[in-house]
Formats: C-alpha cells, sequence, structure tokens
C-alpha cells in the first residue's frame, strides 16, 4: 500500500514546480482525512504551517504509517 497506486494520490508535474527533479516522482494527496490546521479525524492526519518560518503535522491515534516500528514494552 503506497501513494503511488492510490486513488487520492497523482503525481506533480515538474514544470509547475519551484523544484529541482528528482529520480522519482512526487505528487499531492485529496485525501480527506488530511485536513489542514483542524483537529486531524481518528485515523487521520492535521497539516500546518506558521507564516512559512516553521511547519508540522500531527496525526490521530489511528493514523497509518508505513514507517511503522512496534514500541517496547516496559
Amino acid at each position: 500500500m503506497r501513494c503511488k497506486d492510490c486513488i487520492y494520490w497523482s503525481d506533480l508535474d515538474w514544470k509547475t514546480t519551484f523544484r529541482e527533479p528528482v529520480d522519482y516522482k512526487i505528487g499531492k494527496c485529496s485525501c480527506p482525512s488530511f485536513v489542514e490546521s483542524e483537529t486531524p479525524p481518528k485515523d487521520g492526519l492535521e497539516y500546518w504551517d506558521a507564516e512559512g518560518y516553521l511547519a508540522g503535522f500531527h496525526v490521530g491515534e489511528d493514523f497509518g504509517c508505513i514507517h511503522f516500528k512496534k514500541k517496547e514494552l516496559r
């Protein structure tokens, strides 16, 4: 399950961006579970930007990530 195979993902046209090309596709996501500056859904992601000098994201507890690593039990 990767973005390139998802209905919400579309690759960017490098002619309309200000970035240098890379050897893989970069795209955008239109998933309604990804929201800007709102409370994320339980399985969603909220992204934010503070006037261009600081940006980040928060996720709901059921958000899924391909980079998942299990926590060690204490």
